[in-house]
């Protein structure tokens, strides 16, 4: 099994992704060299040699297609200015059947270092842009953040 965590900055999220799916390799996915080179470190040394650490754009993933069984964007999709572009490459590497899991901070949210508006903007594109790619299974509202599954069909 494979999982690719995009936009995985400096791995806040690799701990419970991996614990998650432990029989799992986990592909994790930054464009920033600095934060890659800082995520191992916190990392359980079994964890650490079923991770791979991938300098990428989300929009240009270096994957082949059907690579991936999840694909997890988590608290990242608000860095870019094309997150459908982002949902498309992640929908392309995905295998069919495969889950793809978002999360993302609300515009009321006390924990996002951003302002109320990128949460707004961002929440908007995935809300049109996923159901065209994936057919979404769960959805939940949480004050500081929204949680949605999709899972890849033909």
């Amino acid at each position: 099994r494979r999982a690719l965590d995009v936009g995985t900055g400096a791995g806040e999220n690799l701990r419970a992704l991996t614990s998650a799916i432990p029989e799992a390799v986990v592909c994790a996915v930054d464009i920033d060299l600095g934060s890659l080179r800082g995520v191992s470190a916190p990392l359980p040394q079994g964890v650490q040699a079923r991770l791979e650490l991938v300098l990428a754009d989300a929009r240009m993933l270096p994957f082949r297609g059907g690579s991936f069984d999840l694909v997890a964007s988590l608290a990242a999709l608000h860095h870019l200015d094309d997150v459908e572009g982002a949902l498309r490459e992640a929908r392309r590497v995905l295998r069919e059947g495969g889950y793809l899991v978002v999360s993302e901070w609300t515009p009321g949210s006390r924990l996002s270092p951003h302002p109320p508006e990128t949460a707004r903007r961002t929440l908007e594109e995935v809300k049109r842009a996923l159901p065209r790619l994936f057919r979404l299974t769960d959805l939940r509202v949480f004050r500081d953040y929204v949680l949605v599954a999709g899972r890849r069909e033909e």
